[in-house]
């Protein structure tokens, strides 16, 4: 899982005096330790991602070890429990060959993150509750990720978790606006030494293996102070924005349970909730302009995510709920929009085309094939231009593919137009000319998209496998052999095929070859 989460404030540690001593023994010089080896690791992200990720698994060791002297440091859980959350929601940055899972690192940042709770002021520090609901936004997605939609319970899980991550963005907003209204001008008498400085390393057991600082620094010791930050209106952007981004993922969790037991009748609750939070966005974007353009695209995927809720609940036709999805996106050019906000607008049309196709399956008389052909058609044009600028996007190559996939179906199974049959071979190219370019894409610019590899090699191989199979005889055995020797390597690569085809973009016929 690779997600850019809305990242708080770090405690952040001045220095206070100096003449220091060779080895850290408290906790102040061992979480110096910490913060300095997380520097070297942002300084090193984006350039050599191991290197960046072994500096902060021993900045981790050194907020450990702090812990262990000071088990009531609330700056050593924080970082350790937020620099846990930024290593399990980056894949490049998970360190390889570890025993245990990202899951399992983000279940341990969750327990940190309750621990600084529970700790003397950590209730009243907005950044900590902030971060608490970030992380478990985290493991909901992380556990719903690696359900296979035969059982209800991972995505039950799921939505009590971004549940949990709701009320803790309830709790940080209430805080950030208390706080905001009643900050006054303070003047902070502390002397503080500002010149930068660091730490020469030592040979301590809990930084053993680790790269020197690439400076050697003078010696001295250090005194730290915790220096707050005061909150600002982006703070509570940032939460609002948040809290948004949960609730749309858990009106997906509960369409996939059926569990209404925490909202009541979850389109009501939306719509009460979104109708609060969005007066509330307008007018903190009064004052932010910069974050616009982001705020426009959460706005516009609540709206689209509430509307899909409305119609499968039954309080929007399938002509109101396309209605909410034209204008939930503005209008413009991929060069005025920027090609997220195009790909989000695409995603949004290819939704609304597979909600309809669920109805129409059932003979609903308000649906009709015309219609999902053209959506999906749509969103081929809008993908099409975000590619334009966003060139090495393995996901958006894949998800080109997938709509082509989508079209030709559409054509197979319910001849929407008699006429488009002949295209059918040429979407089937398409499809795999997109996902054999997932492939090379994620392998070229493999920062944050190793995933994409494998999904762009399963499908690219599904794509032949469906090409041989409606052939008159058409026997897939040999391509299956073969795939399968390829991903030897890749044990859930079969789970991939399997989605797809789930989620319709290939024929179920694939499952019947897959089983073989």
């Amino acid at each position: 899982m690779s997600k850019q989460y809305r990242k708080p404030s770090k405690f952040s540690l001045k220095k206070c005096s100096t003449s220091r001593k060779k080895e850290p023994q408290t906790a102040d010089e061992l979480i110096g330790f910490g913060i300095d080896f997380e520097e070297s690791g942002d300084r090193w992200r984006n350039q050599d991602d191991p290197k960046s990720s072994r500096f902060y698994m021993k900045a981790i060791a050194a907020y450990k070890a702090a812990l262990r002297v000071a088990p009531n440091s609330i700056e050593a859980a924080y970082n350790r429990a937020r620099l846990q959350l930024t290593i399990a929601t980056n894949d490049h940055l998970f360190p390889p060959g570890v025993s245990y899972s990202a899951a399992d690192m983000l279940q341990e940042a969750l327990r940190y993150h309750e621990y600084c709770l529970n700790l003397p002021d950590g209730h009243s520090e907005h950044d900590i509750i902030f971060n608490t609901g970030q992380t478990y936004i985290a493991l909901a997605e992380e556990v719903s990720s690696g359900a296979n939609g035969c059982s209800s319970a991972p995505f039950i899980r799921a939505m009590e978790l971004v549940w949990n991550g709701i009320q803790m963005f309830d709790r940080a907003l209430a805080l950030q606006e208390s706080q905001l209204q009643s900050m006054v001008p303070q003047d902070i008498d502390i002397d503080l030494d500002t010149e930068d400085g660091g730490v020469t390393l030592c040979d301590s057991d809990i930084f053993e293996g680790v790269e020197r600082a690439e400076a050697d620094r003078p010696e001295q010791s250090e005194r730290w102070a915790v220096i707050k930050e005061p909150i600002t209106k982006s703070d509570v952007l940032d939460t609002v924005l948040a809290k948004l981004e949960a609730l749309i993922l858990l009106c997906g969790f509960i369409q996939q349970t059926g569990n209404t037991k925490l909202t009541g009748d979850p389109y009501i609750f939306h719509k009460e909730q979104g109708g609060y939070l969005l007066s509330k966005l307008e007018k903190l974007l009064e004052n932010s302009p910069e974050s616009k353009a982001e705020a426009a695209i959460t706005r516009a995927n609540f709206t689209v995510a509430v509307a899909d809720l409305g119609f499968k609940s039954g309080n929007l036709s399938a002509q109101q709920y396309t209605e909410y999805v034209q204008r939930a996106f503005p209008s413009g050019t991929t060069a005025e929009l920027g090609p997220v906000m195009i790909v989000n607008k695409a995603e949004a049309y290819i939704q609304l085309a597979q909600t309809l196709l669920d109805r129409a399956n059932l003979n609903a008389a308000e649906v009709t094939w015309s219609q999902m052909f053209s959506h999906f058609t749509f969103a081929a044009k809008l993908l099409a231009e975000a590619a334009t600028q966003d060139k090495m996007n393995a996901r958006l190559c894949c998800l080109r593919g997938d709509v082509e996939m989508f079209r030709s179906r559409i054509i197979l199974r319910h001849e929407a137009d008699p006429k488009r049959s002949t295209t059918v071979k040429t979407l089937w190219d398409n499809a795999g000319v997109f996902y054999r370019g997932t492939r090379r894409l994620a392998e070229a610019y493999p920062d944050g998209q190793m995933g994409m590899k494998v999904e762009g090699i399963v499908k690219a191989i599904v794509v032949e496998m469906q090409k041989q199979l409606t052939r008159e005889g058409g026997d897939a055995t040999e391509i299956l052999a073969n795939a399968r020797k390829e991903l030897a390597a890749f044990p859930g690569w079969g789970e991939i095929a399997v989605e797809a085809v789930r989620n319709g973009v290939f024929d179920e016929m694939i499952l019947v070859e897959l089983e073989k």
